[in-house]
């Protein structure tokens, strides 16, 4: 008996790979793509005409130089305001933070030793982290080892 369903079954997967093969062949024949033949050089030709036509009128003006010089000039004025205040905003946080530590040394040796030992852990921390994912990145894994 279990060869009659062995057999059964053989024929029942041979008639769906039939029924798939005969649905791959219609798909393959309908659509778009199906209604152009490899051949049909003259459709191609047509359609190439035309859409070269219709790039020709919706062509866009070219900006003159001096338009282009501007917006160079804007951009790079942009950026050296942006590095500017971006250089005066690290000297005061920079001073800021030096006071500070200058301070507690004078204050209190105990806590400035605590916070140089927290920073230099903190410092080991974000090194790893990042060394971590800088060697994902150069591997392409997820998960670095």
């Amino acid at each position: 008996m279990t060869t009659g369903r062995k057999r059964g079954d053989k024929s029942a997967k041979a008639q769906r790979q039939q029924k798939q093969g005969r649905e791959n062949e219609h798909t393959r024949r309908s659509g778009p793509a199906a209604e152009m033949e490899v051949g049909d050089l003259e459709t191609e030709q047509w359609l190439n005409e035309s859409l070269r036509r219709f790039d020709a009128m919706f062509e866009p003006p070219a900006p003159s130089l001096q338009a282009l010089q501007e917006l160079a000039d804007n951009g790079r004025k942009a950026a050296n305001r942006k590095l500017w205040r971006d250089l005066v905003l690290f000297w005061i946080v920079g001073c800021i933070v030096t006071g500070g530590v200058m301070l507690l040394l004078k204050s209190d040796i105990v806590w400035f030793a605590a916070l140089q030992a927290a920073a230099a852990v903190a410092g080991v921390a974000f090194a790893a982290v990042t060394g971590k994912r800088r060697t994902a990145e150069r591997t392409g894994s997820k998960w670095a080892n």
